[in-house]
């Protein structure tokens, strides 16, 4: 009932009822708490949630009941339903993301998601994003920094779970990916181990630049003008050629931009069209065939069953008439106000994550810097051990050798593809106020590494004094 906005209304406007439904998140049984949790969600998502929202806002036994379930219940789908509910109610108000973002929250969600696991889920990317939202507010950003060490193992973990394959599927997931980096981007500085981190480990920066080989690649195909390019910016980033791989025709941009269900619908549609265009044209001329290996419809006897079936397992969509065509559900194309809807979320979300990878690297770069630099240039870690360890995706523990030079840099040197080191110039081309790459430059020719300064040379068509 109350998927219906005006009974949701008409609901929140019975205060004994709304006091009694809050008065639920105190009942010890969990399937009472899940349906709760489930009805609450529904009413703060609905278009006229205003009644509710206000109540909950009001009543602070609510904030101090959804900490309580997320430090002590075991129950799945009870922790599911009240992370979607208070990513829901930070998401809508932002009176409530500033009110609950605090360091008790930040607690809460870490403790959640020891019981639901740190393997990907949808839970967990609900957890994430409610932390994403928790470091939109300065309030927030404190609150993280209290917890930074676990929360940014906890993203580092995610990172290199979903960077196993050779190829990332980012489509679907940009919300979650962009909020795991939104918040290293805050809060990686501000922990003790993070100098430590990028001398020792390098999968931040393979995880990093293995997601921004896809979305790099997605960024280009944007149509001109949509693109938020800043390539006027003086930074002397080469344009790739006109004829390259990366430009596509519409029906490719078409693809990269709907949802599989968009993309199903509109190419079956077209494909009926087209037939019941061939039909047509045959009836006109007077020349439509009958397969030669069908048997005559004419001479099976009045059995309608038999006919029927006979008719399903041996004619071709193409050899249907008018009419038996149209006895068929009508395929309903997707309207183009939809179609446009989806196009713009899908530039804008990949926009998005574009500039918070594009954020956090510049913000590493700065950090690569700052590592002190070693009289000893030569890399001692063998190749042989970089190349296991980026084998390795599943274990938690890399294997790692003594070297003088970051770790992050030796990566980049030594296995890093080419092609992504060249996104990852080009896109640090693009940032305004800094100049990323000769920084990038300087750091690798402190530590002696040649290939890495060579292709930052021939990426940016600079020389670098």
């Amino acid at each position: 009932m109350a998927c219906s906005p005006d009974v949701c209304h008409l609901l929140g406007s019975k205060k004994e009822l709304v006091d009694l439904v809050f008065l639920l998140l105190d009942s010890p049984d969990a399937p009472t708490l899940v349906e709760t949790m489930r009805l609450l969600h529904v009413c703060v998502s609905s278009k006229k949630s205003e009644l509710w929202i206000a109540a909950i806002k009001n009543a602070t036994v609510v904030y101090d009941r959804l900490l309580f379930i997320l430090q002590s219940s075991t129950n799945r789908d009870l922790l599911k339903y009240t992370a979607e509910f208070i990513d829901k109610m930070m998401e809508s108000e932002e009176d409530i993301c500033t009110q609950w973002s605090n360091p008790e929250l930040v607690l809460a969600v870490m403790e959640a998601i020891k019981q639901t696991g740190s393997h990907v889920s949808q839970i967990l990317e609900t957890f994430l994003h409610v932390l994403q939202l928790i470091s939109t507010s300065e309030q927030g950003v404190q609150a993280l920094a209290s917890y930074c060490g676990q929360v940014c193992v906890l993203i580092l973990g995610y990172l290199k779970h979903i960077c196993r394959d050779d190829i990332v599927g980012v489509e679907g997931h940009e919300n979650v990916i962009g909020s795991a980096f939104s918040i290293l981007g805050v809060i990686f500085g501000l922990w003790d181990e993070h100098m430590n981190l990028l001398q020792t480990d390098f999968q931040l920066f393979r995880c990093t630049l293995k997601i921004l080989d896809v979305v790099y690649q997605k960024h280009l195909r944007l149509p001109p003008g949509i693109r938020k390019s800043r390539d006027q910016s003086g930074s002397g980033v080469s344009e790739l050629n006109e004829g390259s791989a990366y430009q596509e025709t519409d029906d490719h941009v078409l693809d990269d931009q709907c949802t599989p269900a968009v993309r199903n619908s509109f190419n079956l549609s077209v494909y009926v069209e087209k037939e019941c265009e061939t039909v047509q044209l045959s009836l006109n001329d007077g020349t439509e065939k009958q397969n030669e290996n069908q048997p005559n419809m004419e001479n099976i006897d009045g059995n309608s069953k038999e006919k029927s079936d006979l008719l399903d397992l041996t004619n071709d969509p193409r050899d249907l008439t008018l009419a038996e065509i149209s006895e068929y559900p009508k395929v309903q194309t997707p309207s183009s106000d939809y179609v446009h809807k989806e196009e713009e979320y899908a530039i804008e979300i990949t926009n998005i994550l574009f500039e918070v990878l594009q954020n956090l690297l510049s913000e590493l770069v700065v950090m690569l810097a700052e590592l002190p630099v070693s009289e000893n240039k030569q890399v001692n870690g063998s190749e042989k051990g970089l190349k296991e360890c980026e084998a390795d995706r599943t274990s938690d523990s890399a294997y790692v050798e003594e070297t003088p030079i970051p770790m992050s840099l030796v990566y980049m040197d030594k296995l890093c593809d080419r092609c992504r080191i060249q996104y990852m110039v080009k896109t640090l081309g693009e940032v305004k106020d800094r100049d990323c790459n000769a920084l990038l430059f300087m750091v690798s020719q402190r530590h002696g590494l040649k290939r890495l300064a060579k292709i930052i040379e021939s990426t940016t068509a600079r020389t670098f004094l």
